[in-house]
């Protein structure tokens, strides 16, 4: 009825629990993309295997916590590394002081990989299976 009792609803703890991201954890995304840091960075695999640990204990505890579904994190982390691989070349870490590449004015759009598309399709389509309850 009022702004005050809408503020209310949608910052209080009416709205239940969680963070209401919906599909895709904010979360999720941030632990994936700091375990890929880590990894490509480091130098170290054994870092890049313990910031993968922390990324699947701090996911499940989201999950067991109550504040995300289990698809949420899945999805994040899926997501975060695709889109970490797919644009590998911009940041390669061979590089010294990983620098920006400067893009020529007249080179050619960047090709979208149709295994990132179809892998984010068919997750998705799991998704929506999963959610039927088929």
């Amino acid at each position: 009825d009022t702004v005050s009792e809408y503020v209310a609803i949608g910052f209080g703890a009416k709205r239940g629990h969680g963070c209401n991201d919906l599909v895709i954890s904010g979360h999720g995304a941030v632990y994936a993309a700091c375990a890929l840091a880590i990894a490509t960075y480091s130098g170290r695999r054994g870092c890049g295997w313990l910031a993968w640990l922390g990324v699947f204990k701090l996911c499940l505890k989201e999950v067991v916590d109550k504040t995300h579904y289990s698809v949420d994190m899945f999805l994040a982390v899926v997501v975060t590394a695709l889109v970490w691989v797919w644009r590998r070349h911009v940041y390669d870490a061979d590089d010294e002081g990983v620098k920006w590449r400067e893009r020529r004015k007249s080179s050619k759009k960047d090709p979208v990989p149709t295994w990132l598309v179809a892998s984010v399709v068919l997750v998705l389509l799991m998704v929506g299976v999963g959610t039927k309850g088929v």
